[in-house]
């Protein structure tokens, strides 16, 4: 996220992880880490 308030960041980053489009794999807060989430191949 770039250029946008900290609550503007954590909102849209919530929802990327709530439509599967990113995963978290580390603690919230200015801390957090996420990853892209590929579709799994057929």
């Amino acid at each position: 996220m770039a250029r946008c308030s900290q609550d503007t960041a954590g909102r849209d980053t919530t929802d990327l992880v709530f439509k599967g489009i990113l995963h978290q794999i580390s603690a919230g807060g200015r801390s957090t880490s996420c990853r892209l989430q590929w579709p799994k191949p057929y």
